[in-house]
């Protein structure tokens, strides 16, 4: 039984709260070059789906594949890592 396209499952990092629903996640993976076989960060910024509005700008994700939502929209939030806490972070 093949797996179906729409179960794929990445960690990401929230990098811009958009909209009330919306989170931008940015994608990193580690791969190594075919020819010069150096260890390449390939990134990918996607739009997210935040039904409930928990993730903030510097949490860490866990996003699945869905449906699409809206024109760029088609992952959703399926969980926070870790979350990162604002007011730690302020210089006075």
């Amino acid at each position: 039984m093949k797996s179906s396209p729409m179960n794929k499952v990445k960690k990401g990092k929230v990098v811009k709260v958009s909209a009330p629903t919306t989170v931008s996640v940015e994608i990193s993976e580690v791969q190594s070059h075919k020819k010069y076989l150096k260890t390449v960060v390939y990134s990918k910024k996607v739009m997210v789906h935040d039904a409930g509005c928990i993730a903030k700008v510097g949490d860490a994700v866990i996003i699945g594949q869905a449906r699409p939502i809206s024109k760029r929209k088609r992952w959703f939030l399926k969980e926070v890592i870790n979350q990162v806490d604002l007011s730690e972070g302020v210089l006075q």
